[in-house]
C-alpha cells in the first residue's frame, strides 16, 4: 500500500477559502453563476473542478485558475495511485519497462595511420568492427560475429 502523504485537498482549499470571506455554499454559488448543486458537489467531492469550474473559482476567489486543476489533478492522481488494482497496473507496466532490451551502443571505428614503405606514403586504414580483430580468433569466428552484428544493427 502507497503510503504517501496526501496532497492538499482541493475540497479542503476551497472550505477554507469560502470560510475566510464568511461566505455561504449558496453565497458562492451566486457569485460564480453556477448552481449551489455544483459547489456542494465539489465540496463533497462528487465532483472535480473542471477547466471551467477552475476559472469561475479563480474570478470569484482572486486566485490562479491553475492552481485549482494542479490541486485537482494531484489529489486525483495520489487517490487513483492508493487503489489496489492501479498500483497492481503500474507495477507490470514497470517491469515491461524494466525487461525492454536496449539496443547495443554504436560500434566506433578505429582509425589507423601508418607509414607504407614500399609506396613511401602514409596509408589510413578505418576498421569497421574492431571488436572482430581483438578477439583474435579463426576466420569462421570473425565472419559470425560480424554477420550478428549486422543482424543486431538491422
Amino acid at each position: 500500500m502507497n503510503t504517501n502523504r496526501p496532497p492538499e485537498n482541493p475540497t479542503d482549499r476551497l472550505r477554507d477559502e469560502l470560510d475566510r470571506r464568511g461566505w455561504q455554499q449558496n453565497t458562492f454559488a451566486a457569485v460564480i453563476g453556477r448552481p449551489q448543486q455544483l459547489v456542494s458537489e465539489v465540496i463533497n467531492g462528487k465532483k472535480e473542478i473542471t477547466r471551467e469550474t477552475a476559472m469561475a473559482f479563480a474570478a470569484a476567489l482572486d486566485t490562479p485558475a491553475i492552481e485549482w486543476r494542479q490541486l485537482q489533478d494531484a489529489y486525483r492522481l495520489w487517490e487513483m495511485g492508493q487503489e489496489p488494482a492501479m498500483q497492481s497496473e503500474v507495477a507490470l507496466i514497470r517491469d515491461r519497462a524494466k525487461n525492454v532490451s536496449q539496443p547495443p551502443p554504436p560500434v566506433r571505428p578505429v582509425y589507423d595511420v601508418k607509414w607504407d614503405e614500399q609506396s613511401r606514403k602514409h596509408v589510413a586504414t578505418v576498421d569497421l568492427y574492431p571488436e572482430l580483430s581483438a578477439k583474435g580468433g579463426s576466420p569462421e569466428y570473425a565472419v559470425k560475429k560480424l554477420r550478428a552484428l549486422m543482424a543486431r544493427q538491422g
